[in-house]
C-alpha cells in the first residue's frame, strides 16, 4: 500500500521532517523524523487491521507533529533575576506594564547575549534603540556576558 505522508516542520532555526508511512509487511506504521538529511527519530506502531489505514496514518503522523511542536522550548541564555531586572528597569519606561513580557519573549528566541540585543532592537524604535542598548551591552558585559561588536 503506498500510504505515506511528508511535513516539514521549523522550529527555531531548525526545520525537521516528519515521514510516515504505513508498512503492509510488518503491519506498522513508521513515523521518521529527520533533521538534515538524517534520522534523529523513529517512531513505530503496529495495526491490527487494515481498515481505514489512511485514516491510521493521517492520524499517527498529525499525533507525531504535535508532540514535535509541543516539546518545551529551551532558551540557551539564562540571566540571573538581578539581570533580568536590571534589564526590565532600563526598558520599563518605554514599554510600560509589558516590558517583563517583551523582554521574556526576547529571551525565549535567543541563545546568546548578542540574540538578545537583536530581539531588543526589533521591539524600539530607532532613537529607543540609541539610548537603550548602549546600557544593556554595559550591564550584560559587566555581569560576564560576551557581546559581538560589529
Amino acid at each position: 500500500m503506498g500510504t505515506s505522508l511528508n511535513q516539514d516542520i521549523k522550529l527555531g532555526k531548525s526545520t525537521f521532517h516528519v515521514q510516515t508511512e504505513y508498512y503492509a509487511s510488518s503491519k506498522k506504521i513508521v513515523s521518521n523524523i529527520f533533521k538534515d538529511g538524517a534520522i534523529v527519530k523513529r517512531l513505530e506502531k503496529d495495526i491490527s487491521t487494515e481498515e481505514a489505514i489512511d485514516e491510521e496514518v493521517k492520524n499517527f503522523h498529525e499525533s507525531v507533529v504535535r508532540k514535535l511542536l509541543s516539546r518545551p522550548k529551551k532558551r540557551k541564555l539564562e540571566l540571573s533575576n538581578e539581570v533580568f531586572n536590571d534589564i526590565l528597569e532600563l526598558v520599563s519606561p518605554l514599554f510600560g506594564i509589558m516590558s517583563t513580557t517583551i523582554v521574556e519573549d526576547c529571551l525565549k528566541t535567543s541563545n546568546t547575549a548578542q540574540d538578545l540585543i537583536n530581539s531588543l532592537k526589533k521591539e524600539l524604535t530607532e532613537d529607543e534603540a540609541k539610548e537603550v542598548i548602549p546600557k544593556v551591552i554595559a550591564l550584560l558585559e559587566l555581569n560576564g556576558y560576551s557581546i559581538n561588536k560589529d
